[in-house]
């Protein structure tokens, strides 16, 4: 309809333009060769001109093809989904980034309200936030609802344009705010979990030196909740000692003194102190008698094998051996630390080494500790260079193994 009003418009100009040159016709022939001549050359002039003024108009409306172009590309694919809504709630336009967060196409957002996305609970957040917009702005945060039903948070910030030149509709720029969430989740949890774990061996170390203080009290009574308060103050340092690594290797501020150190030496002495502790197990170190020095930091070789042979003792409620053993493989030490305890299944093994872990089990209800101290032994261990893994079956024990390089 467009092309043939087009045509039926250009028709009537070219008939004016006949016309207007017939009625000219007469003045045309009554001038001089000259006149004519110079009215020629003024044509081929204004011919030029214009087609000067023609491809300049081309050029600069490729410019502007190609501008809107990236344009167009920058708006799709921006790292935020962009939603323009009307009056209504309605959305009537949309970036590519938009739909694959809604888990949908274009075509079929277009024409839909946001709130029919939006977990029915957070419907009246969103319309309360559209309400509370001050200088045409305003936020808020979300569950959607994807197409195919995946849920997700997101923060929504909603601008309107100026309303003056007649323009209601919506901006919004609709962000994924998930994985901050989870990690806002995990702090609130840890920060329960340090609580309490930090807690429980306080109050065993009070209670048992404020018994202990009491008259009445033999001197053999006094001992026992002594070395009660000891242990568990022991318990607290070993927390405190493991979030202050974990501390230091997620803000970079891990410093490793390396040096040869002979590692049979360390291993003896994280077990005579851990011997100090009321323990029904039985230690045994068999490190072969030349086995080369490790280029390590030797206050974070005591951390590791304290974590593991500590790990083993916990989850050998029933007693048993742990046994420390080494082996040299061209140039890395291999150290072991086995127990007989209840074993690990193979689907929580890979669990084991994030942040937080406790594996629970009908034999580990007592347990203390945060989850922390194979995460940390990880860290230490790869910060020299080295791997950590665990071989285990259930009911037969489980053996941790980690290498460190020789000292040349």
């Amino acid at each position: 309809m467009a092309r043939k009003q087009r045509l039926q418009s250009n028709s009537m100009l070219r008939r004016m333009a006949e016309q207007k040159v017939a009625s000219s016709e007469a003045k045309v022939t009554e001038m001089s060769p000259d006149e004519i001549q110079r009215l020629v050359n003024e044509l081929q002039i204004h011919q030029v001109q214009l087609q000067m003024q023609s491809e300049e108009a081309r050029r600069l409306w490729l410019e502007s093809e190609e501008a809107w172009q990236r344009y167009q590309e920058l708006y799709d694919f921006a790292p935020v989904g962009y939603l323009t809504l009307d009056k209504n709630g309605v959305i009537v336009e949309t970036n590519i980034t938009a739909t694959r967060l809604l888990g949908t196409d274009r075509a079929s957002l277009k024409g839909k309200r946001l709130n029919t996305y939006l977990s029915p609970r957070f419907r009246d957040v969103f319309q309360e936030c559209i309400g509370n917009m001050k200088g045409g702005m305003g936020d808020c945060e979300v569950e959607v609802i994807r197409g195919d039903g995946i849920k997700f948070f997101a923060h929504l910030e909603l601008r309107t344009p100026n309303q003056q030149a007649g323009n209601n509709h919506l901006h919004i720029a609709l962000i994924d705010i998930t994985e901050r969430k989870k990690a806002e989740l995990l702090k609130d949890e840890f920060i329960g979990m340090v609580s309490h774990e930090l807690k429980t061996p306080l109050t065993v170390i009070i209670g048992a030196l404020s018994v202990a203080k009491m008259e009445g009290v033999s001197a053999g009574q006094a001992k026992e909740l002594i070395d009660d308060a000891v242990n568990h103050a022991y318990v607290l340092a070993d927390i405190v000692d493991n979030l202050l690594e974990l501390s230091r290797s997620q803000t970079n501020r891990l410093e490793l003194r390396k040096e040869p150190v002979n590692a049979v030496e360390v291993a003896r002495s994280v077990v005579a102190r851990l011997k100090d502790r009321p323990s029904i197990h039985q230690f045994t170190i068999d490190f072969p008698a030349a086995l080369s020095p490790v280029l390590v930091d030797r206050l974070r070789l005591e951390r590791i094998i304290h974590n593991l042979v500590d790990n083993a003792i916990k989850f050998s409620p029933r007693g048993g051996e742990v046994k420390l053993y080494a082996k040299q493989e061209n140039n890395q030490v291999v150290i072991a630390v086995s127990d007989q305890g209840v074993g690990i299944l193979l689907s929580d093994q890979a669990r084991l080494f994030g942040n937080f872990e406790r594996l629970e089990t009908k034999l580990t209800g007592n347990i203390h500790g945060i989850g922390l101290g194979l995460r940390v032994c990880r860290t230490m261990v790869e910060a020299h260079g080295g791997r950590i893994w665990i071989q285990s079956e259930p009911g037969k024990g489980s053996t941790f193994f980690f290498t460190l390089p020789v000292a040349r």
